[in-house]
């Protein structure tokens, strides 16, 4: 027996693609769902579906106006609001998720310039500078922690 690509076993769960124009019988004969003449019907005329279907899929895209910086909002919390942990306590952004500040702890940043009762370490993604000379000024330690690396957005090539 010899063997060759019709030999092969066709994977589990994959199914052969429909046949067109195999006759009247089969349901696409005739013009094979292509239509009577014209472009879209001759071989190679248009290639594929992209032209066709092109203005409806930009109209679904909604449309943002306006700049947009890139620039993500970070969820804020105050000065004040540190005085919940023990004196010389580490605060990072997971620890304020945990105590119900903050909702997300993707980005955070400390603001305020008066409030701050204890000593502590605070990591935080960005301070604002009232926020980091109260926490020096108590004696605690400020540190920037790197901003979260998300999907960029893909730029076009200059040819």
């Amino acid at each position: 027996m010899t063997k060759g690509l019709h030999t092969l076993r066709q994977p589990k769960g994959a199914k052969s693609g429909k046949r067109r124009g195999r006759g009247h019988g089969s349901g696409l004969g005739t013009y094979s769902g292509r239509g009577m003449k014209g472009q879209r019907a001759r071989t190679g005329g248009r290639q594929g579906t992209l032209r066709r279907t092109m203005k409806q899929l930009i109209a679904r895209i909604p449309k943002t106006r306006g700049f947009s910086s890139g620039k993500k909002a970070a969820t804020e919390v105050y000065l004040s609001q540190l005085n919940v942990f023990p004196e010389g306590s580490e605060v990072y952004p997971g620890l304020l998720k945990k105590q119900g500040i903050i909702q997300s702890d993707r980005l955070v940043k400390v603001i305020g310039n008066a409030g701050l009762e204890k000593r502590l370490d605070v990591k935080a993604h960005r301070f604002s500078e009232g926020a980091r000379r109260a926490i020096t000024e108590k004696g605690g330690k400020v540190v920037l922690l790197p901003l979260p690396i998300g999907p960029q957005p893909k730029r076009h090539q200059s040819s």
